[in-house]
């Protein structure tokens, strides 16, 4: 395995990494640094939570004159909470250098975003749509800006910002060098990587159908009458540091967080009908562990990270089995360990058996239907 001072990262980066603890690359790291410090661009298929920030953030960082105090990369992002998150790693790894980023998002103000155009960014990270704002105002000088990145192509494509990624890429430099990063390559992606990207290199680390091995996975098997009572005895028994409960639908997932509440769980609630600002200001709460338990619908299922979320609990099964996946990567990201545990009720049962047939998972099943088996339980789980 390549260490990162084999991949050619700048010495003040490799102490940076030593700083956050993080020792050996990735696989998506091994394969797409070195490509990128070719200038070559690249299509990558990679899972969320494989160290994709890391693996263009460090070749970009790296490449980046730090004398010419004007933007030189772009990193593109579907989502602000994913934009903000590309900047806050970006912080981490420039502490020993003098770099420069500025994140570029909606919700803020324009005339305040233009004057941190003056303050030489060299980094910009952006949502498409205020980035494009910026350029057609002429707020940003595109002259040396030699890196497109797109993250996370697929969100791109819910969100409908395709449109947006080819106009932008219109109004950029020639020669550019362009990476493309999705968790999964639909066809209207492949059909954008053709049109903005000539020659590119393709990368397929993670076939969609496997799980990381540092997720341990289980199933509890219980009634809709039980479930709020099997929760609690799952939460009693692993006894979380931090956890993210999932509901399929924003209404249960309200109805599940006001039965926390009135149970005294140290709890809060995300879903899509917040605001940008309220649902960042709850994801920060959540990072300082001002709580230990977020109930969330789908909406936090990609596009953060948290530190320190060591389960993951799907009060229900989704009916888009990707959602599985993207689900349970909210836990044992950067080759820490994690538990997923999923809470199966009678209409569960055929979504959990589609998903462990397509997927391939290994997981562990147990019973709790009433308190003679779950005493059982705790004697069979010796936790």
């Amino acid at each position: 395995m390549s260490s990162f001072k084999d991949l050619k990262i700048k010495a003040e980066f490799l102490q940076a990494l030593k700083n956050m603890r993080i020792s050996e690359p990735t696989q998506i790291q091994q394969e797409v640094i070195p490509i990128m410090l070719k200038k070559r661009s690249i299509i990558a298929k990679a899972q969320t939570g494989t160290g994709k920030t890391l693996a263009f953030l460090l070749p970009i960082m790296t490449m980046t004159d730090e004398a010419l105090k004007l933007p030189q990369a772009l990193v593109l992002s579907p989502t602000r909470e994913l934009s903000n998150q590309t900047k806050k790693v970006f912080d981490e790894v420039n502490i020993n250098s003098n770099l420069s980023c500025n994140n570029i998002v909606g919700g803020h103000d324009l005339k305040k975003q233009e004057n941190k155009f003056a303050q030489n960014s060299q980094l910009i990270v952006a949502t498409p749509g205020r980035l494009l704002e910026h350029i057609r105002a002429g707020n940003i000088n595109m002259k040396y800006i030699r890196q497109l990145i797109i993250d996370e192509a697929d969100q791109m494509l819910e969100y409908g910002f395709l449109e947006d990624i080819v106009l932008l890429k219109d109004k950029l430099p020639d020669n550019l060098q362009i990476v493309l990063l999705s968790a999964t390559m639909p066809k209207p992606i492949i059909d954008l990587a053709k049109k903005l990207i000539k020659n590119p290199v393709k990368i397929d680390i993670v076939q969609e159908n496997t799980v990381t091995d540092n997720i341990e996975q289980l199933i509890f098997k219980t009634s809709e009458k039980n479930k709020l009572s099997t929760l609690k005895f799952v939460i009693e028994q692993y006894n979380p540091f931090m956890a993210i409960i999932f509901c399929n639908s924003k209404k249960n997932a309200e109805k599940l967080y006001e039965l926390m509440g009135v149970d005294g769980y140290d709890c809060d609630i995300l879903h899509g009908d917040f605001s940008q600002k309220k649902r960042e200001f709850i994801l920060e709460q959540f990072r300082k562990m001002k709580f230990r338990f977020l109930v969330s619908t789908d909406l936090s299922a990609r596009g953060f990270d948290i530190d320190g979320v060591t389960h993951v609990i799907n009060y229900e099964i989704p009916a888009d089995h990707k959602y599985y996946i993207h689900r349970i990567g909210r836990t044992g990201r950067a080759d820490k360990n994690g538990i997923a545990i999923s809470l199966i009720d009678e209409k569960d049962e055929k979504r959990i058996e589609k998903i462990n047939q397509k997927f391939k998972i290994k997981t562990k099943t147990f019973y709790d239907r009433n308190e003679n088996e779950r005493k059982q339980l705790i004697k069979k789980l010796n936790i």
